[in-house]
C-alpha cells in the first residue's frame, strides 16, 4: 500500500513567503544572509528542524540562490503553507485540518521533499548570533 502523498503543480505559483533551504544549500543561504546588515536580518525570521532551514519574511527581503525552494500559506488554508509551486491533490482544507490536529500547532510547514511536516509558530528573529548558532548545527 502506497501511503505516500500525491501533489500536483498549481497553475499559478503562490507568492513567496519564505525561502526552503536543504542539505548543502543551508551553509550557502548562511553565508548570504551573514552579508546582510541587522536592520535587514530583522525583517526576516527562521525556523530549523532536521536537514532544513526556513527564512520567513515579505518576498522581496528573503534570499534568492540557486537550489533554494520557495513557501506560501496557502490561500484556502492559511495555516498550512506548501510549496508555491505544488500543493497535494487532497482537499487543502481537510490537510489543513488533519495537520493542525496531528502537530497541535499552527501554522505548519508540509513539505515534499523528504515529506515533512514543520510547525512555524516558535520562528525566531534572525540576527548575526542566530546565523552563527545555525552554521554550527547544520
Amino acid at each position: 500500500m502506497n501511503t505516500q502523498m500525491q501533489w500536483a503543480e498549481r497553475e499559478l505559483a503562490l507568492e513567496p513567503a519564505g525561502a526552503v533551504a536543504q542539505g548543502s544549500i543551508i551553509s550557502q543561504v548562511l553565508q548570504l544572509l551573514r552579508l546582510r546588515d541587522e536592520e535587514q536580518l530583522g525583517k526576516l525570521s527562521v525556523v530549523s528542524g532536521s536537514g532544513i532551514l526556513v527564512i520567513l519574511g515579505r518576498t522581496e527581503q528573503l534570499p534568492w540562490t540557486d537550489g533554494l525552494r520557495y513557501c506560501a500559506p496557502a490561500p484556502e488554508a492559511p495555516s498550512l503553507w506548501l510549496p508555491t509551486w505544488l500543493q497535494p491533490e487532497l482537499a487543502l482544507d481537510l490537510m489543513q485540518s488533519a495537520c493542525s490536529r496531528r502537530a497541535r500547532r499552527t501554522p505548519l510547514l508540509l513539505w515534499h521533499s523528504p515529506d515533512l511536516l514543520l510547525p512555524l509558530n516558535q520562528a525566531s528573529s534572525l540576527s548575526y548570533a542566530a546565523i552563527d548558532w545555525l552554521s554550527g548545527v547544520h
